[in-house]
């Protein structure tokens, strides 16, 4: 009988290693990293969630006058003219504290050279406050180096339907568009200007001028009404609102029955009378 031979199947060398004593350990072999288990079918995990966006900013607070105070809802809003050019609003406010607590006061300025215009406006915090400004104060006090005490009026002028066009009077007949726009410009920026003339084209002897801004129209006011009398006129010059419809009608309706001439009717806070010296 032919002898069975037996085959051995080599079988790689275990890895192993010496240790400093000479004893040779044998190493086990690494074990691949471990994953989570998941069972056939199931999803895997959602992403995270984006962090929130960053809340808007909180609305920036109203702005307020510097001097904090709140005012009353019927409060008057004043016009100041007359004050000498060289008065800032620091110089001014001692003068109108002493008739209660000031909420804004503003000296008016050309936009283009900031030049002072000789005047402000001016808001008390409470109505009766700016009452007995005007009346403590209204043509009853001239400042240093002004020749025409101040004025203190209201600023708005309720009702009317243009506060902006101004009706210029006593007027010489030699004088053109031209040279009433040359004595009106330096209070602001002129939107309209023309003199009134007859169908024959001669002067009627006065005009309309029209401002961009109501501050303007009352400065050209107050500096020039009765102010100087021109060549050629016959009396001192006029410088006051342009009359409503209304007013014209009320004025026409007077001159009819013969009630009051129309230089003695009053025109918004204006009066268009002969001036007081």
């Amino acid at each position: 009988m032919a002898a069975v031979g037996r085959v051995l199947i080599s079988q790689p060398p275990t890895p192993s290693t010496t240790t400093t004593t000479g004893t040779r350990v044998r190493e086990r072999p690494a074990k691949p990293p471990c994953e989570p288990a998941t069972s056939p079918g199931s999803l895997p995990p959602p992403p995270p969630s984006p962090p929130p966006p960053p809340s808007p900013p909180p609305p920036p607070s109203p702005t307020l006058p510097t001097s904090g105070r709140m005012k009353d809802q019927n409060a008057i809003k004043l016009f100041i003219g007359q004050i000498p050019r060289d008065l800032e609003e620091t110089d001014l406010r001692p003068l109108f504290e002493e008739f209660g607590n000031i909420y804004e006061l503003t000296v008016l300025k050309d936009r283009s050279t900031g030049h002072h215009k000789g005047c402000a406006f001016l808001t008390y915090c409470a109505r009766d406050s700016a009452v007995k400004a005007q009346t403590a104060l209204h043509e009853q006090r001239t400042l240093p180096g002004m020749n025409r005490p101040i004025q203190v009026k209201p600023a708005d002028s309720e009702g009317r339907g243009d506060d902006r066009k101004l009706f210029v009077g006593m007027l010489g007949k030699q004088q053109a568009d031209v040279d009433v726009r040359n004595l009106f410009e330096e209070f602001g920026t002129i939107e309209e200007c023309a003199v009134l003339r007859g169908p024959d084209g001669i002067s009627k002897g006065c005009a309309f001028v029209k401002f961009q801004s109501h501050a303007e129209a009352q400065a050209a006011i107050v500096e020039l009404h009765g102010s100087r009398m021109l060549q050629g006129a016959s009396g001192s010059l006029v410088v006051r609102l342009a009359d409503t419809d209304r007013e014209r009608s009320v004025r026409r309706m007077h001159a009819a029955v013969g009630g009051v001439t129309p230089s003695t009717v009053q025109l918004g806070v204006y009066t268009a009378g002969p001036r007081r010296r």
